[in-house]
């Protein structure tokens, strides 16, 4: 399996042409599915390594664990989603892994300052905060 992110850029056309192998491959062993869809760039690396260091401070202190403090903290600071299935309406709260850059950061700051305004000092970590945050 693999995904292929690709531009309009002439460097892409060496991956535009790799994506088409690996779909000839595959369509050799049976069916396939190929989606096509424009590319959204989702949270950063950075971003996601500091909010579970995060997470895991607070869970360390409160005996929690770090599923748990993540759901709790992800149900108070996100907006919930509506998913309609079998005739039924389901009340979900939205995953950090759906937010962007931009959305995960803002959702960073908002957490500081909840876990500050609960009694948690978190580390700052500033090379770490600052690429989160998309500071130099």
């Amino acid at each position: 399996m693999g995904e292929y992110i690709c531009t309009n850029k002439p460097r892409d056309l060496q991956r535009i042409t790799g994506a088409i192998a690996h779909v000839a491959s595959l369509a050799d062993s049976g069916s396939v599915v190929v989606n096509i869809k424009p590319y959204k760039a989702s949270r950063s690396s950075a971003q996601n390594r500091l909010y579970w260091r995060w997470i895991g401070q607070i869970a360390k202190a409160t005996g929690e664990t770090k599923r748990g403090t993540a759901m709790v903290y992800q149900a108070e600071l996100l907006e919930p989603t509506i998913v309609e299935c079998r005739g039924m309406s389901f009340e979900v709260v939205r995953s950090t892994k759906d937010l962007s850059v931009d959305e995960f950061s803002e959702f960073l700051q908002q957490f500081q300052a909840m876990a500050a305004a609960e009694g948690h000092a978190l580390e700052s970590l500033d090379d770490l905060l600052n690429m989160a945050m998309g500071r130099k």
